[in-house]
């Protein structure tokens, strides 16, 4: 092992200051380990002048709104990916029930399958849905999603009966 101000270890790489050298020493992490190495050596330090120096991340109240604002922001890409998701798969599935179950011919218009009148019913507010929630602007999502969350709900509902 070679050491000056930092440590090498040949025999297995390890490297870093002597703090690094304790904590891994002694199993301890570096805050133990630099109180351990003050104890040792009977170093006196005098912490309470630093301890109001140092603004804490979790009271700065700058660092607070960026943290709200990035936690709503990410909800919001996550409640508006969940909802497309679910969109593009019942889109989907309107599209293989318009195909699968249309009438062969005019007389069985008057007893279409069920599923057959939904995909004719919902087909169109569906793509309408989809292209609100990809192509609007950050406010227009949050207005469509809270004017049309109950709608998009039903969706969900809807894909896990038809599953």
């Amino acid at each position: 092992m070679k050491v000056d101000i930092r440590y090498y270890c040949f025999g297995c790489g390890a490297k870093g200051d002597v703090v690094d050298f304790v904590s891994r020493l002694y199993g301890l992490s570096p805050l133990d380990a630099a109180k351990k190495i003050t104890a040792d050596f009977n170093v006196i330090i005098d912490d309470s002048n630093y301890s109001n120096h140092i603004p804490s991340r979790a009271t700065n109240p700058v660092t607070l709104q960026k943290n709200n604002a990035y936690q709503l922001k990410r909800a919001l890409d996550l409640y508006v990916r969940d909802a497309l998701f679910s969109l593009h798969n019942y889109r989907e599935k309107l599209l293989t029930y318009k195909t699968q179950y249309a009438p062969s011919s005019i007389e069985e218009l008057d007893t279409c399958h069920p599923l057959f009148e939904e995909s004719l019913k919902n087909l169109g507010k569906i793509d309408w849905m989809i292209d609100e929630l990809t192509f609007g602007s950050r406010d227009e999502q949050i207005t469509f999603i809270t004017n049309y969350k109950g709608e998009i709900e039903h969706v969900k509902y809807r894909l896990t009966e038809l599953n």
